[in-house]
C-alpha cells in the first residue's frame, strides 16, 4: 500500500491512501486503537478510499 500511495500518479488514490495511513497510524498509537478509530474522519477516509479506487475502476470497500 506504501509503494502504491507514493507512486500512485495523478489519481485520488494515492492521497487518499495516505490520508488513512496517516490516521490509522494515529489511532494506532491511542491506549485503545479500536476506540480512536471509531470516528467520522476514520470513516471519511475510509469511504475516499472505496470511491476513489472505484473511479479507477478497482473494487474496494475500506
Amino acid at each position: 500500500m506504501t509503494e502504491v500511495a507514493s507512486t500512485g500518479g495523478d489519481s485520488k488514490v494515492p492521497a487518499a491512501l495516505r490520508e488513512f495511513g496517516v490516521l490509522a497510524s494515529k489511532a494506532a498509537a491511542e491506549p485503545d486503537p479500536a476506540a480512536a478509530a471509531d470516528n467520522p474522519a476514520f470513516e471519511k477516509a475510509g469511504a475516499d478510499i472505496t470511491a476513489a479506487c472505484k473511479a479507477v475502476g478497482v473494487s474496494v470497500n475500506f
